[in-house]
């Protein structure tokens, strides 16, 4: 009976042992995903950055072009010919400017993109992070009825060994 109480006690310490080393394990893997976490929101924060760097931007080449519609209208009633020549360069400019602004434009829907991306990352890892913490309380409850049970076989056991005495007697 002795040796019996002796292996459900030693049961119990490796149980223990093994629920410590999981809870261990599920702390680090936690860590690991906060880490993840932290980092995952400053690039986001860099990426937010960037993209209000990117619409200031946007915002730069439209006012030019209202500057540059005020200056041609100007130089128009300076003279036609002036003017032609004038107009065809401005329009080259504006060309241009265009071009970098669609440019811009696709950066910011690649920036966006990216940014959605890692949107998907943090929820995924947010979900893996659940789902451990899940498989977590899934252990302690199988340890706690585990443990529960052990102690109350041992309980019927000690029951059964103290009738035996009183009948003995």
């Amino acid at each position: 009976m002795e040796n019996h109480i002796q292996i459900l006690y030693q049961r119990i310490l490796v149980a223990k042992q093994i629920h410590a080393g999981t809870k261990d394990g599920y702390k680090k893997i936690k860590e690991r995903l906060d880490q993840a976490n932290i980092e995952l929101n400053e690039k986001i924060s860099a990426f937010e950055a960037e993209l209000r760097k990117i619409r200031e931007m946007l915002l730069e080449p439209v006012e030019d072009v209202f500057s540059g519609a005020e200056v041609i209208l100007k130089k128009l009633n300076e003279g036609k010919e002036e003017k032609e020549l004038l107009l065809r360069e401005e329009v080259g400019k504006l060309k241009a400017k265009l071009n970098s602004v669609s440019q811009v434009d696709r950066k910011l829907v690649y920036l966006e993109q990216q940014v959605k991306d890692k949107e998907e990352v943090l929820l995924e890892l947010s979900e893996e992070k659940r789902e451990a913490t899940r498989q977590l309380f899934f252990l302690i409850d199988y340890h706690r009825g585990h443990c529960h049970h052990l102690i109350e076989m041992a309980k019927e056991r000690s029951a059964d060994t103290y009738l035996f005495s009183l009948l003995i007697l």
